[in-house]
């Protein structure tokens, strides 16, 4: 299989085309001729993770955030990008990203966050597809926030929020949603989970009577490898294109502790 057939084996699970205007998915880096016999699946392409594909032979690459997120004017081979991208191109391995296409695809990131939250008849509530809604057994706000934590594995899990207010109708957005909030007001929701909110958005959003949680970046989106390894072999099998997917073993939060 060359890179260009893996590309489009992941535009058909999650189209490029889905993505936002502000991303930057799809063949970041690599030779779209380059033969494939083994992929890495990760939530980012650090150093670390570059080197772990090195180990295993993988000539693929498919993280979560993309690589040169943001227009990049001086790239130097000893730091940040630079180095990262060196090291790709010495190991001859190609870096594919499914950033938001991924996270609004049909059973992407928001899907699995609303099934790990038990939401009933989840709605989306972007018109680009980001984020749902539904209802929930009714629990209070500081319930839900444990419940947060354990159904998603997570860190930690901080709200704002009345602790004793009643939760119906919950929103998620994975990652940083805030771009969400204002549409779960407007479909009834009380309460939002999402990876990350700004001061801010807790404060005004919270005087319009939505709680927030935030569950972390990471633990809202470390799905993404499960779900796209296994999307991918399931694809490949059915092709019957002979290609081993890895699941990264060194791909972690930034964040290295809480206390």
């Amino acid at each position: 299989m060359k890179v260009s057939e893996l590309v489009e084996i992941v535009d058909g699970i999650a189209p490029f085309a889905l993505a936002m205007d502000f991303d930057n998915p799809g063949l970041i880096l690599g030779d779209r001729e380059g033969e494939v016999t083994s992929v890495l699946v990760a939530l980012d392409a650090t150093l670390s993770v570059v080197e772990e594909a090195r180990r295993l032979g993988a000539e693929v690459i498919v993280s979560h955030h993309p690589l040169l997120f943001s227009p990049t004017k001086h790239i130097l081979e000893q730091e940040g990008d630079g180095a990262i991208l060196r090291r790709l191109i010495e190991g001859g391995i190609s870096l594919i990203a499914a950033h938001t296409n991924f996270d609004v695809a049909p059973r992407g990131l928001c899907w699995e966050l609303a099934c790990r939250m038990g939401l009933r008849d989840p709605q989306v509530l972007m018109e680009d597809g980001y984020g749902l809604v539904g209802d929930i057994p009714p629990m209070t706000l500081s319930v839900l926030a444990q419940h947060t934590k354990e159904r998603l594995d997570a860190t930690c899990v901080k709200y704002a929020g009345e602790p004793e207010g009643i939760i119906r109708r919950l929103a998620v957005a994975c990652g940083s949603g805030r771009t969400a909030f204002p549409s779960a007001l407007a479909a009834g929701a009380q309460a939002v989970i999402t990876g990350e909110a700004s001061y801010d958005s807790a404060l005004t959003f919270g005087r319009m009577g939505l709680s927030i949680l935030e569950a972390g970046h990471f633990d809202t989106e470390k799905w993404f490898m499960d779900s796209m390894a296994s999307r991918l072999q399931n694809e490949l099998g059915r092709l019957q294109y002979n290609v081993r997917i890895h699941i990264s073993k060194v791909s972690k939060d930034v964040y290295s502790g809480a206390v």
